[in-house]
């Protein structure tokens, strides 16, 4: 039997029994929900909850030692919580990727964030611990990574090519993912090479965002920051039906100065909560038809501008090259100074094996 709802009313209990004066909000209490995909602790809300308990036992004139216990409670419970629904979530994903086949990306995502494999620097012998990333869409803690590397890759870039724009474009509601997904992106292409167009829009970076509608088909969208000439949003939803055929809802805004170009395409391609909740079906064909499929793509004027990612450098000697080897068995997936020596030596494997003839 699951228990969780049931400490739930006994809490909220608790706390609205405690809470006599109506000028203390009880928005704050520990009930709220915090959705099956949070896995990073929101510390300005937990700093906002931290105030508000301090207030409320203030105004009903609890000692302080009967507050702090009560406060140290109620951040308890919300840490309880998040990890909770964090693992709920990844053992739910864990057994739709094994359902549909998925056996390997199943066992990836289940070993992410474990302490795996170890760097060791080929020049000083500097050991530097590694954390496993399974990389797959749905994964949280990878989702935070790849945002980071995103944004680093493309920001500068983008703000190089002057005025930006965003743009979102839809589809009528879909069944089908995978159709869905040629579809828009083929559309985008014929309005990118219309001759008017092609003088408006001089490149840019599209994200494709897949959520679940209320209807149980894929809602696809195209969001898209470009550089050039403002749109007349009429003309291009006029412009946009033409070429699907039966689709129309189009949005157009100007970036706003300050805020990461970027960021404005990844918020919504990073979000999965309509497609976890829409059921097993939904989800397995998610990561089934999307699995190393590029949902970030630049286009025209920033095709080759992306920055390439910074070399990991020993921080005790400043050398690049690295061994790596797994924490259990001890065995050497990857040798750089091997690879290295591979190379000025034609015919040979990274780690000195020669190629197989076939006979």
């Amino acid at each position: 039997m699951n228990r969780i709802p049931l400490l739930q009313q006994k809490v909220n209990k608790i706390v609205s029994d405690a809470s006599l004066n109506r000028d203390v909000s009880t928005s704050f209490i520990p009930m709220v929900d915090l959705g099956i995909l949070s896995a990073k602790v929101d510390t300005s809300q937990l700093v906002s909850d931290v105030l508000a308990y301090l207030g409320m036992l203030g105004v009903k004139g609890a000692d302080g030692e009967d507050g702090i216990r009560f406060l140290i409670g109620v951040i308890g419970w919300r840490l309880f919580l998040i990890w909770y629904n964090r693992n709920k979530f990844r053992s739910h994903v864990s057994k739709v990727l094994r359902n549909i086949g998925m056996v390997e990306q199943a066992d990836n995502f289940d070993k992410c964030g474990q302490h795996v494999y170890n760097m060791e620097c080929c020049e000083c012998g500097y050991v530097h611990a590694v954390r496993y990333h399974c990389k797959l869409r749905v994964c949280p803690e990878c989702g935070w990574v790849r945002k980071g590397e995103l944004t680093a890759s493309y920001s500068d870039a983008l703000r190089s090519l002057g005025r930006l724009r965003f743009m979102t474009l839809t589809l009528k509601n879909v069944a089908n993912l995978a159709d869905g997904r040629k579809r828009i992106r083929a559309c985008f292409c014929k309005l990118r090479h219309r001759k008017v167009y092609k003088a408006w829009i001089k490149g840019g970076l599209y994200g494709l965002e897949t959520p679940v509608g209320r209807d149980g088909l894929w809602n696809i969208h195209l969001h898209v920051i470009y550089a050039g000439s403002w749109i007349d949003q009429g003309k291009l939803a006029d412009d946009w039906e033409k070429i699907t055929g039966d689709s129309r809802y189009v949005y157009i805004q100007a970036v706003k100065h300050g805020r990461s170009p970027v960021g404005y395409i990844l918020k919504y391609v990073n979000k999965h909560d309509s497609i976890v909740l829409a059921g097993d079906d939904k989800l397995g064909e998610y990561l089934s038809v999307l699995y190393n499929v590029r949902l970030l793509q630049p286009f025209g004027s920033l095709l080759g501008k992306k920055a390439e990612n910074p070399l990991f450098l020993c921080p005790e000697c400043g050398s690049c090259i690295w061994r790596v080897t797994e924490v259990d068995t001890a065995r050497v997936t990857f040798d750089g100074l091997e690879y290295l020596r591979a190379r000025a030596s034609p015919g040979l494997f990274w780690d000195g094996r020669k190629p197989s003839t076939g006979n």
